[in-house]
């Protein structure tokens, strides 16, 4: 997050560096009063069901930036508390309305302020528009001719759902190996969420190959059903612009809404919503529903679909650690209250159990098994003394600006000339395989717990990172001083279990330094973030 601005108290100006470290550290301390904004607007408009699926409402940095701005009108507000002037800022166009109505409120305080538009964004809106409704025409008729419905009428006693996409279907992301459930008692919904016809071909074959009967949204969508999706984004710009209030938040998140971007979850969502509610009422309602569980807007629009059957017992399932930056996943007092979190959680690692249980919510939450980290629970990898070798692996993030960051070290290390002593790999995200490309460097495609022993791991903060430490390797993470929340796997003021870098100088130490303990950390990670108390199977939701 990086904010250009010119502020002064008593003729003294603030530093870029002071100005942006300062509403930085903001994102670290306002979630929950972010949370409780966001719960009083919902309240207060709880009538208007589509905003219980809005994007901009769902308080994940993943689907809307709003809590950053959020920050940043906090940070400024309190700064004029303080006396300071804001002699100029640039913002973006959803704080529009919130800064016109502070600087009329405060006019010897905010003395200029200027829009930076995003040119083509609505031609850029149009275009992810046409080509997602586009897709999901095919999948849809993709599904219909090669699947056949094979479910008979009451006949489900347990519905299992979550994404999946290409490479990641019989290894699901969320519940392991989907090939664990038996026909008679549990039946896998897959939501695809490919976002190329490649990928939607790939995963309809992927799915074909495998001997489990499927339910799938697709037989029950028409082509009415998607363009209704659609048009829900519309909705939501005409709800924003009957918003006439002064109070700043509350334009805040009309300037969102009425700015926000075409989102594919949100359409993911109320497409949800129209087949969950088809399923139901064709098949009769399971008696228990597990879903993987992130608190997206998509994953609401099930447990809306859900709520009509008050039979359906629906558990959500956290099956990787929470990072920093996702309070989302933790549902509000308002979303409890409106029904839009499961009836129980299921949680894999204690930091996420204290997370949840923290917030006092009447949720049952407990701890669950490690489906999607098998590993955890073979004794070979309870701990790990393998001997350091030749080799650092980078392990490539999803997001365009880390990813950058991390491919200018690359090229860093190899100017220094670290290549002469260490091979240099790269592992991708699996969001990416098929479009990035790292010049010079050898691509691994192997799952973590299958890379050579003793490698070095280079990342930015993220759960495959996480994973790393866990089996014992040394990892070192990358940290950007103007994205310290972002890349954030550990709450403000915990003791950072692993080693950081901010440069590639002080990288290229910490590679050659023997002085630290992949073992401590590997034993405190994976008892936070990994585990293995509950060595069940899949049938631990529906024995």
């Amino acid at each position: 997050m990086k904010v250009n601005a010119r502020i002064t108290k008593n003729g003294k100006a603030f530093s870029y560096q002071e100005i942006n470290r300062f509403i930085t550290e903001k994102l670290f301390h306002l979630e929950d009063q972010f949370t409780k904004e966001i719960d009083r607007f919902s309240l207060a408009h709880k009538k208007i069901k589509f905003l219980q699926l809005s994007s901009t409402l769902s308080r994940s940095n993943y689907q809307s930036r709003i809590y950053y701005d959020y920050c940043l009108l906090a940070s400024i507000q309190e700064l004029i508390a303080q006396g300071h002037q804001v002699e100029y800022i640039e913002i973006n166009q959803e704080l529009e309305g919130a800064f016109k109505e502070l600087q009329a409120s405060h006019p010897n305080s905010i003395l200029e302020y200027s829009v930076v538009n995003t040119r083509l964004k609505l031609l850029k809106d149009l275009m992810r528009l046409i080509k997602f409704t586009g897709l999901k025409l095919v999948q849809i008729f993709l599904i219909r001719s090669t699947f056949h419905k094979k479910i008979k009428p009451n006949k489900i006693y347990a519905l299992f759902t979550s994404y999946v996409f290409q490479g990641k279907v019989v290894e699901n992301n969320y519940f392991g190996s989907i090939t664990d459930l038996p026909e008679s008692k549990a039946i896998f919904m897959p939501v695809i969420i490919d976002v190329g016809l490649s990928g939607i071909f790939n995963t309809s074959r992927e799915l074909k190959a495998l001997k489990n009967k499927f339910i799938f949204r697709e037989h029950y969508l028409s082509v009415n059903d998607v363009f209704k999706s659609l048009s829900h984004h519309s909705f939501e710009k005409d709800f924003a612009k009957k918003i006439t209030t002064k109070n700043i938040n509350d334009l805040l998140i009309r300037g969102h809404l009425l700015n926000s971007s075409f989102n594919t979850l949100s359409l993911e969502a109320h497409l949800n919503l129209l087949g969950l509610s088809k399923i139901f009422k064709d098949l009769g309602p399971p008696k228990k529903l597990i879903l993987s569980w992130e608190n997206q807007s998509s994953e609401k629009a099930i447990l809306i679909a859900a709520s009509e059957y008050e039979e359906i017992d629906t558990c959500g399932y956290v099956s990787r650690p929470i990072k920093q930056n996702e309070f989302n996943i933790i549902p509000s007092k308002q979303e409890a209250e409106n029904g839009l979190c499961p009836k129980s959680i299921v949680v894999t690692g204690n930091k996420a159990l204290e997370r949840f249980k923290k917030n006092n919510l009447d949720i049952q939450v407990s701890m669950g098994p490690n489906l999607r980290y098998k590993w955890t629970y073979r004794a070979e990898n309870k701990t790990s003394k393998s001997k350091l070798i030749n080799e650092v692996i980078f392990i490539m993030p999803g997001d365009n600006e880390s990813f950058k960051s991390l491919q200018r070290t690359i090229s860093d290390l190899k100017a220094n000339n670290l290549s002469k002593h260490f091979k240099i790999y790269a592992k991708l995200h699996p969001y990416f395989r098929q479009s990035k490309k790292l010049n010079g460097v050898e691509l691994i495609d192997k799952k973590i717990e299958d890379l050579p022993k003793g490698s070095i791991i280079i990342s930015v903060a993220s759960i495959a990172a996480l994973e790393a430490a866990a089996m014992g390797f040394k990892t070192i993470l990358y940290k950007n001083e103007y994205d310290q929340y972002e890349t954030s796997l550990f709450a403000k003021g915990q003791k950072h279990p692993l080693p950081i870098f901010t440069d590639t100088i002080e990288l290229i130490n910490k590679i050659k330094e023997d002085k630290f303990n992949a073992l401590d950390a590997q034993e405190s990670i994976q008892a936070d973030y990994f585990s293995s108390s509950i060595n069940q199977g899949i049938d631990f939701f529906y024995k």
